[in-house]
Parts: structure tokens; C-alpha cells; sequence
């Protein structure tokens, strides 16, 4: 009786924690909208009561207005993707990867953003590591974390992107020198909209859903996603996909 008490215990407390996080979330997502509505808002306000007339002043505020959209459009579309791969029905379209062919073509996306911050990304990879993965969701985590790791890297410092096998897996390690994550935040990377700082969201564009993709991504291929991290002096992320068996 008292062990079925106990479940039952158990089972009240992982709903009331369920809730807790679904209002959260929701509080998170109201937040988040809330911000950039209000720029737009006060921005067309300004234009159409013609309280700015400067030409200058007005093309200031209509990209303003662009840059929001743009931020709440990739908000939405964030948000409508991390929902898609939490689905039971969703499903991967699996086939054999040679891992550093798509290291490869992910470091060629972000090169223009790397080269405008003069960030150097040097690259030691293993080129007989094969996987079973979807090349598309695969090349996301490797896009969304390199990108991260350039948003949050100073400008003339380098990127460090090594693979490599260990213990039946293929390992794939991304360090940067960038602002780091404070100890006490480090538990909670990876849950949505988590920032260890809010106020970089805006700088950065960042809503702190790509690492939550990631993770569920590396999830649906029975890989993990782990990292270390010291603050003021850089992140190395780790990413372990099991190995193709032949």
C-alpha cells in the first residue's frame, strides 16, 4: 500500500512538474513575442503620425522594423520545427554518412560570418567515419552548433572543429573561444529559451532554441550532445553519433 502511495506521489509530482514547465514555456513565448511586437509597434506608430520626418530617421526605423519581423519569423519557425521533432510520429530518413563530407559542407555556410568577425576555424577530421544518420537534420546540428559558436566568439580568435572515433563512436569536437557559460547555468543549456544571459539575446539573435533542436536531433539519432564550458574563456561542444556497423 505504501509503495503504491509512493507512485502515486511520484506521478502527481512529474504532472504538477510538467505543468510547471508547459506554463513556463508559454510565459517564455509570450516574453519573447512580447519584445519585438513592441518595437514594431512603436516604430509604425512613429511613421504613421509622421513624428519622424528625416529621411534618415525613417529608413532607421523601417529596418528596425524589418530586423524584428525577421527575429519573430525565426522565432515561429524555431518553435514549429523543435515541436515537429518532439512528435512520436515524426520520423528521420536514415542512410550512410561519411561524417567529415558534412563537417565540410557546414563549415562552408558559415564561413561568410566567420570571415566578417576574422574568426580562423581550423579542422583535423577523421575521414573514415561513417554513420547512419539524415543528412539534413545532421548538417542543422552542425550548422545551429558552429553558429553558436561564432555569435558567441570574439572577433580575430579561432574554432576548433576535430573528429574522431572512440569506443564505437564517432566523436566530433567544437571548441571556441568565446564568453563561455557560468557554472551554475550550465545545467540548464539545451532546455528552451534558456540564455545564461538574457541581455545578449538581442545582440546575438538568438532565442536559445538551436541547441534545443540539436539536442533533440542527436536524440533521434541515439547520439549525445555534451559540452564544457569555463566562463571568459570558451565552450568545446561534443557531439557522439554510434558508428556505422558493417
Amino acid at each position: 500500500m505504501a509503495e503504491l502511495a509512493l507512485t502515486f506521489n511520484s506521478m502527481v509530482d512529474s504532472l504538477e512538474h510538467q505543468e510547471e514547465r508547459k506554463r513556463q514555456f508559454l510565459s517564455n513565448v509570450a516574453h519573447e513575442l512580447r519584445t519585438p511586437l513592441t518595437y514594431i509597434g512603436g516604430y509604425a506608430k512613429a511613421l504613421t503620425d509622421r513624428v519622424q520626418t528625416n529621411p534618415e530617421e525613417i529608413e532607421k526605423s523601417l529596418h528596425l522594423i524589418q530586423k524584428e519581423s525577421i527575429r519573430m519569423q525565426k522565432l515561429i519557425s524555431e518553435l514549429l520545427e523543435l515541436n515537429k521533432l518532439e512528435d512520436t510520429s515524426f520520423s528521420l530518413d536514415i542512410e550512410p554518412m561519411v561524417l567529415s563530407q558534412f563537417i565540410m559542407d557546414s563549415l562552408t555556410l558559415v564561413r561568410p560570418l566567420a570571415r566578417s568577425k576574422q574568426i580562423d576555424i581550423h579542422h583535423t577530421l577523421n575521414e573514415d567515419s561513417i554513420i547512419n544518420g539524415d543528412p539534413n537534420r545532421v548538417m542543422q546540428v552542425f550548422y545551429n552548433i558552429l553558429d553558436n559558436a561564432l555569435k558567441y566568439s570574439p572577433e580575430v580568435s579561432t574554432i576548433s572543429i576535430a573528429s574522431y572515433e572512440k569506443d564505437g563512436k564517432a566523436v566530433v569536437k567544437i571548441q571556441d573561444e568565446g564568453i563561455g557559460i557560468p557554472s551554475g547555468s550550465q545545467s540548464q543549456i539545451g532546455e528552451r529559451f534558456f540564455r545564461s544571459d538574457l541581455s545578449r539575446t538581442r545582440n546575438t539573435g538568438g532565442y536559445g532554441l538551436g541547441l534545443s533542436i540539436a539536442k533533440e536531433i542527436m536524440h533521434k539519432h541515439n547520439g549525445t550532445l555534451s559540452f564544457e564550458s569555463e566562463e571568459g574563456i570558451g565552450t568545446t561542444v561534443y557531439l557522439s553519433f554510434p558508428l556505422l556497423e558493417i
